[in-house]
């Protein structure tokens, strides 16, 4: 789920719910009759029972008093059901019984409305004693004036609006996405070994479309470094003129080195194969800054922090421990090393340039990021519900 905008409420007690609205989404906002019932003890609780992002804390969890009176809700596209589908929506309508936002260190000015940089935060809801809901959400401040009129379709107009700011967010969501993705990936290790490997097949079609995609980005973009620097990864991607270092070649043998079926490595959830085909779409009938952001910063820079989470719980499972002598690495050797990491770093630089050169793209860029985020996270989701239907927290 994405929130779209999030606004600050002047009483923190206004009734409001949670459940569907229409065809855009989720409305999630705190239901008073609750919030008032619980005792303070009780919302301790159950604030340490659900986890944080690591060990370095980035982000503070603002409880049932919800600390410096920064009380929000927000309009959320995109809705991702959890493990229980409907069910669990129509349970959290008549029973939501918390809400906790985490909030990125950056965002404390913003809730005492000290500033407008939009930040990154999560909204938990704990729908039942075993399932929460996280929501990942790209937030700016509203003043009470503005919110009166604030369409939600305009929630546009509160992506960032310079260099300096886009790159604020850019950094928030990575640290947002490798929380998220840690909160994820940790059941991996507890999984079905047949679960394990169809949850591995489905990455497969990723590193596919997003070599055509990467293809169709470079043939658009100007002549410059960007372009050059793309098209040098689009190369090694596709092996660099041999097809058996082509990386979904690479990965191919990892997935047979697990032990996973010829016949099974062609199945993609539908779900998916619709999102990595409106990528495409979303790509070719946007301008091409939207596509930097949607692939260039999207594929290369996101990508990079879920395999690497990804990577450090699947190695833990009992079967890949107990066949690692005759498991097939490289691709992970490839994407998870410090290769990729350069590839980041480089993919950064030659973007910030990019934007230095043609401050214009801006709001096109930060754009297709944002898109690129709600996919990402989407895409995941709905492997995880696939694989892992015992998860307890869905995303």
């Amino acid at each position: 789920m994405r929130v779209l905008h999030v606004q600050r409420l002047g009483d923190p007690r206004d009734r409001v719910e949670f459940g569907r609205r229409g065809s855009t989404g989720v409305v999630l906002q705190v239901v008073r009759r609750h919030r008032q019932a619980m005792q303070q003890q009780q919302a301790q609780q159950l604030e340490r029972r659900i986890p944080t992002a690591g060990p370095q804390q980035p982000h503070a969890f603002i409880g049932m008093r919800f600390r410096g009176n920064a009380c929000q809700h927000g309009h959320v596209r995109n809705g991702v059901r959890s493990r229980h589908g409907d069910d669990a929506n129509k349970h959290a309508r008549r029973d939501t019984r918390l809400l906790f936002t985490s909030m990125s260190p950056g965002s404390r000015a913003c809730a005492a409305e000290k500033s407008s940089s939009p930040f990154i935060c999560h909204v938990h809801v704990l729908l039942t004693p075993a399932v929460s809901i996280i929501v990942t959400t790209v937030c700016t401040c509203v003043s009470a004036a503005s919110r009166l009129a604030y369409p939600q379709e305009r929630a546009m107009q509160d992506l960032p609006t310079t260099r300096e700011q886009f790159w604020r967010v850019a950094d928030a969501a990575k640290e947002a996405t490798e929380a998220l993705a840690a909160q994820r990936m940790r059941i991996l290790p507890s999984l079905d070994i047949a679960e394990l490997r169809g949850f591995c097949v489905q990455y497969r079609f990723f590193t596919i479309d997003y070599i055509t995609d990467l293809a169709l980005l470079v043939s658009r973009l100007p002549f410059g470094g960007l372009r050059s620097l793309l098209g040098q990864i689009l190369s090694e991607e596709l092996g660099e003129g041999d097809p058996a270092r082509a990386h979904p070649t690479v990965y191919d043998r990892f997935l047979s080195s697990i032990g996973v079926d010829d016949r099974d490595i062609e199945r993609v959830l539908p779900a998916n194969a619709r999102i990595l085909q409106g990528l495409t779409r979303d790509l070719t009938r946007n301008p091409v800054a939207y596509g930097v952001g949607l692939r260039g910063m999207g594929g290369e820079c996101l990508c990079q922090t879920y395999l690497s989470v990804m990577f450090e719980h699947m190695r833990t499972h009992p079967y890949l421990r107990a066949n690692e002598d005759r498991i097939d690495w490289e691709f992970w050797t490839i994407h998870t090393g410090e290769e990729d990491i350069v590839h980041g770093e480089l993919t950064r630089a030659a973007i910030d340039e990019y934007l230095r050169h043609d401050p214009s793209v801006l709001p096109e860029l930060a754009r297709g990021y944002e898109r690129s985020i709600s996919a990402w996270n989407l895409f995941w989701q709905n492997i995880l519900d696939a694989h892992a239907p015992q998860l307890e927290v869905a995303s």
